[in-house]
């Protein structure tokens, strides 16, 4: 990632244009401190009636369970601005058939070239 499309992303979350999402484990320990692991980081922007993915870091192997409360918890989000269809690019097979497993499709290719 470029020092300006970071600059971009900061500028999008500061500016509430972006939002940054986490999925992990929390614990609480008996004297109620309570400790959380990322597993996976998701960057979403709003465009269009979509919410984009424009960004998946794991961090961790996400198992099936995070990821589909993960998933739900994106589709409440974008049910809740109005939003038609969650749409993401991606080269992780994990990613695209985590995706196909909760009724994506995964119908386009994306060409990038140099210039």
């Amino acid at each position: 990632m470029t020092d300006r499309e970071l600059t971009d992303i900061l500028q999008g979350l500061v500016l509430r244009r972006m939002q940054c999402w986490f999925g992990g484990l929390s614990t609480e320990t008996e004297d109620h401190q309570v400790s959380f692991e990322p597993y996976v980081m998701a960057i979403t922007t709003l465009m269009n009636k979509n919410l984009v993915v424009i960004g998946l870091v794991e961090y961790a192997p996400v198992g099936r369970d995070l990821g589909m409360a993960l998933v739900a918890q994106l589709r409440d989000f974008a049910k809740a601005w109005g939003c038609k269809i969650i749409t993401s690019v991606t080269t992780q097979p994990a990613v695209i058939e985590a995706a196909k497993s909760v009724g994506s499709t995964a119908d386009y290719t994306v060409l990038s070239l140099e210039v």
